[in-house]
């Protein structure tokens, strides 16, 4: 019999009844230990969980519960915040596009269908690359502004001719714009 135990327990085969009564004990000790914590009804998480929800190894099931629906609503919050965020910047990117749009026309740098065909994308996905390319020309270097009739301004505000106004219409300028970049503007900058 002790002989079975001592293979049972991954014994030398030299060892001693001590041994076997040793390693019998331990199994016990283990048994009782296991039996505990499987009872153990107030371990609501394992130690690296609570340490990452920032709470003591004592704490009460409130306590992780309502912590981590706090997360929860927090990242609900985050989401939606990122949403305002990335439209917001999609409406400043299309602001700042129609600017320097805008001041490419008005200054005859670009012509209708480089806008369509490269400008209008370039203003508004690397508007850096834009005024490198587009805003750095001599003024009328596309299109001979400097030939159009110079226009009455009344204040700060341009008066649009008809002749302006289908310029502006066919190149998508709108009134707006025209105002804030007028040629009074341009010739002033």
């Amino acid at each position: 019999m002790l002989e079975k135990l001592k293979k049972l327990f991954g014994l030398a085969d030299d060892a001693g009844e001590d041994k076997v009564v040793e390693a019998a004990g331990a199994v016990v000790a283990k048994a009782d230990t296991l039996e505990k914590s499987a009872g153990n009804t107030d371990v609501v998480a394992c130690k690296e969980v609570l340490e990452e929800l920032g709470l003591k190894e004592d704490a009460a099931r409130e306590d992780v519960i309502t912590t981590v629906r706090g997360l929860k609503a927090s990242h609900a919050a985050t989401d939606d915040l990122s949403g305002q965020v990335a439209k917001l910047s999609g409406d400043i990117a299309a602001i700042r596009k129609e600017d320097l749009v805008g001041q490419a026309v008005l200054e005859g740098k670009v012509t209708k269908d480089q806008l369509e065909k490269w400008g209008n994308d370039m203003a508004l996905n690397d508007p850096e690359q834009f005024k490198k390319v587009v805003l750095s020309k001599a003024v009328g270097s596309e299109v001979p502004v400097d030939k159009l009739a110079k226009k009455e301004t009344k204040g700060d505000d341009a008066v649009l001719d008809h002749v302006q106004l289908s310029i502006n219409k066919m190149m998508g300028v709108s009134e707006e714009t025209w105002k804030k970049y007028g040629p009074q503007k341009a010739e002033s900058a």
